[in-house]
């Protein structure tokens, strides 16, 4: 393993945090759906980063880190959630035209939200501030390139086949009367992602891997759409869907059938490791 590539993963987190401020100050003017979708992906980086970090170097400010973008992630997720369905509405709309009274109580509760976000990255609680957090990441990036070669490449190892092995318990955990155990697997695919798209280069990882982890993903993430437009459709009182119900959960089954018959690739990404 060579320690300039190393310098260049370094490198690339810079470059991020650097973008991520950017657009935290953007975001204390005005809500954007592109924007916050970029900094929760960024925030999810940041968390692998810190438990790859976690691995070398033993540190409470490096937990409390952790702790602070998973607070934060959930936060954004909220944002998720009512961007999801609102994306959808061209295609059921022209299904269930009565959706449209529903929508209207949807972009109600998304200006609420989005008003709660622009207070919340005005606060500057997203992350501690940049100037403290580029010294931090050279205190780590000097910890770490400290270490011998063979230290690093086996620790490296060793995070990506702990976090792989979460992906494989969850997936053998699923119940498909448990809508819940699929949310739980794409968590854990999703922490493997960013994981391995941290790390690709550094261990010259095959990118068919990094592809195959994005497929299984999106295949859970539109399981997880059909549930959150079916608990908002749940709280929304004034109209019976039960048809644009009905619709969902047959289309969120032949997702969950799709899932069922490709999971079995996940056991395979890495051979003899799981």
């Amino acid at each position: 393993m060579d320690k300039i590539i190393l310098k260049e993963f370094f490198f690339r987190i810079e470059k991020d945090l650097l973008l991520f401020f950017k657009l935290n100050q953007s975001l204390c003017d005005y809500y954007s759906v592109s924007k916050i979708h970029k900094t929760r992906i960024l925030l999810r980086k940041f968390l692998s980063f810190f438990e790859i970090s976690s691995f070398f170097i033993y540190s409470k400010k490096i937990s409390n880190y952790k702790i602070t973008i998973n607070k934060n992630i959930k936060k954004l997720n909220c944002t998720r959630d009512i961007d999801v369905i609102l994306s959808y509405f061209d295609e059921i709309y022209n299904l269930f035209p009565d959706i449209k009274y529903f929508y209207q109580y949807i972009k109600i509760k998304k200006d609420k939200l989005s008003k709660k976000i622009v207070k919340h990255f005005k606060k500057g609680k997203i992350l501690e501030n940049k100037k403290n957090l580029v010294y931090y990441l050279d205190f780590i990036k000097e910890k770490i390139l400290s270490n011998d070669k063979i230290k690093l490449e086996e620790g490296f190892q060793e995070i990506i086949y702990k976090t792989y092995k979460k992906v494989i318990k969850a997936t053998n955990l699923i119940n498909i009367d448990n809508i819940k155990s699929f949310h739980k697997t794409r968590i854990c695919i999703k922490e493997l992602r960013y994981t391995v798209e941290l790390l690709k280069y550094i261990l010259e990882i095959d990118n068919d891997i990094i592809i195959e982890l994005k497929y299984q993903q999106e295949i859970l993430g539109k399981i997880h759409d059909m549930s959150i437009f079916l608990k908002y459709l749940e709280k929304y009182k004034e109209s019976d869907l039960f048809s644009l119900k009905n619709y969902l959960i047959k289309k969120q089954q032949v997702l969950i059938n799709d899932f069922m018959q490709t999971s079995g690739k996940l056991t395979t990404l890495f051979r003899g490791k799981d």
